[in-house]
Order: structure tokens, then C-alpha cells, then sequence
């Protein structure tokens, strides 16, 4: 949760906001996001992964470790299960796309980019409440 969150706190300093209310706020992000299908879609990427055999496994793991130190090191929040997915999709396409599904990859990239706007307006509404409350509007 220390990815997520620990951008958004010097904006809740800013507003004077406590602490407090910004992990609990990452918490429950946390509680519905594996509410809502997380265990679904990890057992579905392990057993992918499971089947990429040594030498893609590292193939698909040693660019996403570049990413996320990269991201970490800028202070950018980062999810380690797209970078592991979207090794995972890299790994498949680049030995033939027979064993992957085109349906599957769309409805990933929909689900990425729902989520960016998503979180870009529930980040939003959040600051004007929060800017609301504490009178920083």
C-alpha cells in the first residue's frame, strides 16, 4: 500500500489531513480490489506464467524489475501486477500469438486504461472533498 498511497501524502499534509485517513482510505481500495476479482485474475496470470519455462521467465521478470525500480526511484506509483501481465502477454507474443488470446489482451488494455481514468476522477472528487472539509478550497 506504501506505492499507492505514499505519493498522496504531501497533498493530505497540504490539507492538513491526517495520515490516518489516507491509509484507510488505501485499505479499503485494497479490501475491494481483491473483493472484486483480484483472486481471479492472479491464479489466472500465475498459471500462465507457471508454463513459461526458464529463460522466458526471466525474459518477461527482468524488464519488470527495470520498470518498477525505475517508477520507485521517480516516485511514480506503479502496480507489479500489470508489469507481471504485461511480461506475461510480451513473453506469449513474441513465440507466436497461438497461445494468446487476442480477446484477453483487449479486454486487459480496456481494463488498464478504465482504471487510469477512473482513478484520475475518483482521485479528483477526493481532493475537492478533502479541499472542501479541511476549507483549502
Amino acid at each position: 500500500m506504501g506505492l499507492a498511497t505514499g505519493p498522496l501524502e504531501p497533498l493530505f499534509d497540504s490539507l492538513g489531513t491526517p495520515g490516518f485517513l489516507l491509509l484507510l482510505l488505501g485499505s479499503i481500495g485494497i479490501l475491494l480490489g481483491a473483493w472484486m476479482g483480484s483472486p481471479r485474475l492472479l491464479q489466472a496470470v500465475s498459471r500462465e506464467y507457471s508454463q513459461l519455462g526458464v529463460q522466458r521467465s526471466i525474459a518477461a521478470l527482468v524488464p519488470g524489475f527495470i520498470i518498477a525500480q525505475v517508477a520507485i526511484a521517480l516516485g511514480i506509483p506503479i502496480s507489479f501486477n500489470n508489469i507481471i501481465i504485461s511480461s506475461v502477454i510480451g513473453s506469449g507474443l513474441v513465440v507466436g500469438s497461438a497461445g494468446v488470446s487476442g480477446r484477453k489482451i483487449g479486454v486487459t488494455v480496456a481494463a488498464w486504461l478504465v482504471t487510469l481514468v477512473a482513478s484520475a476522477g475518483v482521485a479528483f472528487g477526493l481532493y475537492r472533498a478533502l479541499a472542501l472539509v479541511s476549507g483549502g478550497a
